[in-house]
């Protein structure tokens, strides 16, 4: 997890907060809170009809790089 003028950290727990959707070009603001963001990702397959991965770390990535290149980044390995 990353914040402004802090350095990297990874947390146990956080929220989420989805404020956007885009559908196609349409954009929805309808904000949506979810206490995690599995929840969040597992909401959005459903919704979508994508078929989930068990690896979130795949999943997601940070400007290119995967989780787990991140997370190894960040720790130095």
């Amino acid at each position: 997890m990353e914040e402004e003028g802090r350095p990297a950290r990874i947390s146990i727990y956080s929220k989420c907060k989805v404020s956007g959707i885009d559908n196609n070009g349409t954009i929805t603001n309808d904000i949506e809170l979810f206490d995690t963001v599995k929840l969040s990702y597992l909401e959005m397959c459903s919704r979508f009809e994508i078929e989930p991965s068990n690896d979130l770390s795949s999943v997601f990535d940070y400007h290119g790089k995967t989780f787990n290149e991140k997370l190894n980044e960040v720790n130095g390995v």
